[in-house]
């Protein structure tokens, strides 16, 4: 079964439309604006990795087998709090992250000092 041939219309008889008045035709995009003032400032490494240490500590002091793990880990969240602050001073970098990371740290040490059973 062969298909029956159907001739294609010429559309070289029918007159082009003109464009729309009061429409652009092709126009560039926008430029883009300048590196420095786009998206999110940048972000802070050592306040993120004292927010994440600060959490994982305090997750830790309700496990019983951690045997000081949160102490330590504790105090390097602390550490690095205080050292992402100082980073952050110049204001190019966000200071949030280091502040909540230094508090949960310095909240992991007291809580597991406070907790810590006395024999």
């Amino acid at each position: 079964m062969s298909q029956p041939y159907i001739p294609e219309p010429d559309h070289s008889a029918y007159p082009q439309q003109p464009a729309p008045q009061g429409y652009p035709q092709h126009t560039a995009p926008p430029p883009s604006p300048p590196a420095s003032h786009r998206g999110a400032p940048a972000s802070n490494g050592l306040g993120t990795a004292a927010l994440v240490l600060g959490i994982i500590s305090c997750v830790l002091l309700f496990v019983p087998a951690a045997n000081g793990l949160d102490v330590i880990l504790g105090i390097i969240s602390a550490v690095c709090g205080i050292t992402g602050l100082f980073v952050a001073r110049n204001g190019a970098v966000t200071r949030g992250t280091a502040i909540a990371g230094l508090a949960l740290g310095i909240i992991a040490i007291l809580l597991a000092v406070f907790t810590y059973p006395v024999q």
